[in-house]
């Protein structure tokens, strides 16, 4: 049987669903922890692996305050260790950003990171700044989808991989992401199947 125009937007629909940045994840959540400012000309981030398939949406920092940032901040996302960049954006000063938790994050092209590979995720600040970075956090919780490796800094004058493994967790950056996407979009096409035998 011919499938209808509207059971083709049903399933549009629910592809776009798959695809909206509602249902994201947060690779990182964390409240409390010991910490400091980072100081101008800095790198600051964190080398993780991807456990399963992903999709990055947005990426973002820690707002700890909760009240915006000094200054506007370069954060990109790369391979790790051959540093391909992935992605970037700029979390801009003040609380314009969208936040949630405690962090406020950009959205980015959607990139995919494979099960795994090794990522880093790092953020650049120009001079001395009093926003808040967690460096040894109380409550980290990791997502299931990702593993923690080690944090990451380096003086630098601009945005880039930091080239300094420490055991500190550096958490400023986090990202949001869609988990195996792949597999709930075979869910969708699945149900197209059913439509095309009604």
């Amino acid at each position: 049987m011919r499938v209808s125009k509207f059971s083709l937007l049903m399933v549009a629909a629910v592809l776009a669903a798959v695809c909206s940045h509602a249902g994201a994840e947060v690779a990182l959540t964390v409240t409390s922890g010991s910490g400091g400012t980072p100081a101008g000309g800095t790198n600051h981030g964190w080398h993780f692996k991807a456990n399963e398939d992903i999709l990055v949406t947005d990426i973002g920092l820690l707002d700890d305050d909760l009240v915006g940032f000094d200054l506007d901040y370069p954060i990109g996302l790369w391979s790790y260790p051959d540093e391909t960049l992935l992605a970037e954006g700029v979390m801009s000063a003040g609380a314009g950003d969208t936040l949630v938790d405690n962090f406020r994050y950009v959205d980015i092209d959607d990139v995919w990171l494979e099960a795994g590979k090794d990522y880093a995720i790092a953020f650049h600040t120009s001079t001395d700044t009093t926003d808040f970075m967690i460096l040894t956090p109380d409550d980290l919780v990791v997502d299931p989808a990702i593993t923690w490796v080690e944090g990451l800094w380096e003086y630098a004058g601009a945005l880039g991989v930091p080239e300094n493994p420490t055991s500190l967790h550096r958490i400023g950056p986090n990202f949001q992401f869609i988990p195996e996407p792949a597999t709930l979009s075979l869910l969708a096409l699945g149900g197209l199947a059913l439509l095309r035998r009604r």
